[in-house]
């Protein structure tokens, strides 16, 4: 089993250029600390908003994207980051799968949020991942809240449910307990990443991963740029925190 990691990012709002920096950081020390995956919040390019519109969405081939792609491949990890993706049902919330032999695949989040019906479409879900031999299935925040989500990926075969999410204070701690009981029930390793809590975006922080028994292994503060990380030790798992370097990795800017 590989170490796998939940990024906290702050928003960046309209500053794309901006966001694709927090996520090199938070992806290049990931990739330092061991981890093979590492799973960023929902929307994290261009941060959680409901107001997004068609001209907002990305394309996996943006060349903007590209200083993710080619840290994926060059440092040998899978990127799991959130965008808006256009469809022709209308606007998506995605994440843009960059993998570490080059790739870039998508998933789409099936159970929306009543909140966000005006403003995108259901999507269709996506791809199990394969890291280094484990399958990991994928959910984007309200999924977690829909039994049918996790029952589907784990009879799909996945050991993983990594969740990318935009938590707010008030909502935090529902789904802190509904991702602790997906890992207990269905044993299996659960990753959470949230937003930090900034001025940006009124965000709970705190993400956090699960053994498979659902017991907690780490959580980050509430503010500021973090890694959670899971490590497999022997038939146990082991979690740590680990604070993100300020610093763009050179040679990706």
């Amino acid at each position: 089993m590989p170490s796998l990691a939940a990024a906290q990012i702050e928003a960046h709002p309209r500053r794309l250029a901006g966001s694709i920096e927090a996520h090199l950081r938070a992806a290049a020390a990931a990739a330092g600390a061991g981890a093979a995956l590492v799973v960023f919040p929902e929307l994290s390019l261009t941060s959680y908003d409901t107001s997004l519109r068609r001209n907002d969405a990305l394309a996996p081939d943006d060349p903007a994207l590209a200083p993710l792609r080619s840290l994926a491949r060059e440092r040998r990890i899978v990127i799991v980051a959130g965008a808006p993706l256009a469809s022709g049902n209308g606007l998506l919330i995605g994440s843009l799968i960059f993998g570490n032999d080059g790739s870039v695949e998508t998933y789409t989040k099936r159970y929306l949020h009543h909140s966000e019906t005006p403003t995108f479409a259901p999507g269709s879900g996506g791809p199990l991942l394969s890291v280094a031999g484990t399958t990991i299935g994928l959910a984007i925040c309200a999924e977690v809240n829909h039994p049918a989500h996790i029952v589907d990926t784990v009879a799909s075969g996945a050991r993983v449910y990594a969740s990318s999410c935009f938590l707010s204070p008030g909502g935090y701690d529902r789904d802190f307990h509904r991702l602790q009981s997906c890992a207990a029930v269905h044993g299996v390793v659960a990753l959470m990443a949230n937003f930090a809590d900034s001025p940006a975006l009124p965000a709970a922080g705190k993400s956090a991963a699960w053994d498979a028994g659902g017991h907690l292994l780490a959580a980050a503060p509430a503010d500021g740029e973090w890694l959670v990380i899971a490590e497999p030790d022997g038939d146990r798992w082991t979690g740590r925190t680990l604070a993100v370097d300020s610093r763009v990795p050179s040679g990706y800017r």
